[in-house]
């Protein structure tokens, strides 16, 4: 019995990997803080941590949809300049 208990418990624990999250500039947070189903994780920035696979995943997710947003509002800017250029359409 105490067997089946430990091979359930083992099932249980994350897998742990490393993150390395850049230095920012000199005005932003040191940290970064990641939370995933109410818990939270705060990572310091220029250093690699040991964190559950999970965390690494939505740290990953959160940078791509930035990077997304950033490349949406380049877009959306550029065409607005387009426009007070040429009002018309024309």
């Amino acid at each position: 019995m105490a067997d089946a208990t430990t091979a359930t418990n083992a099932a249980k624990k994350p897998k742990m990997v490393e993150l390395f999250v850049p230095r920012g500039a000199s005005v932003d947070e040191p940290n970064v803080l990641i939370s995933v189903n109410g818990k939270n994780w705060v990572l310091p920035k220029g250093q690699t941590s040991t964190v559950p696979d999970f965390v690494k995943y939505e740290y990953e997710r959160a940078r791509r949809a930035k990077e997304a947003m950033d490349v949406r509002a380049a877009e959306l800017a550029e065409k607005a300049a387009e426009q007070e250029k040429n009002p018309t359409g024309a």
